[in-house]
Order: C-alpha cells, then structure tokens, then sequence
C-alpha cells in the first residue's frame, strides 16, 4: 500500500494490516530458514510495508492525543 492509502484507512484497520503483514514475515522467514525460498527480496519488501504502517499508526495516535 502507498502512504495515501495507509493515512486514509482507520486504525483498526491499520492494526489489522499490520498482523497481517507480520505473518506474512513469519511465513517468508520459515521459507527462507527451510531453503525453500528463493525471492529473497520479498523479505525486504514485506519489512518496508511493516515501517510504512507502524509510521502510519503512530502518526494517527498522536493526532488522536493531540
């Protein structure tokens, strides 16, 4: 998801988002230990949308605080 994307959606959502991309890890990780995975770069990907929301919820909680 783009960053526009990520700031229109709520954060229930976000947080939704988030565990679903952190299984997604999980999964690739396994891949990579078991050497059954061979797209490597996927697992930099997955680490940069995992940022993009993390920015994104902590960017809505202090907006939320404010």
């Amino acid at each position: 998801m783009k960053k526009q994307e990520l700031r229109k959606e709520k954060v229930a959502e976000l947080k939704i988002e988030l565990r679903d991309i952190l299984r997604d890890r999980l999964n690739i990780n396994m891949q990579v230990a078991n050497g059954n995975m061979r797209k490597t770069h996927l697992l930099k990907q997955v680490r940069s949308k995992i940022a993009r929301v993390k920015t994104s919820l902590t960017e809505k909680e202090k907006v939320c605080n404010d």
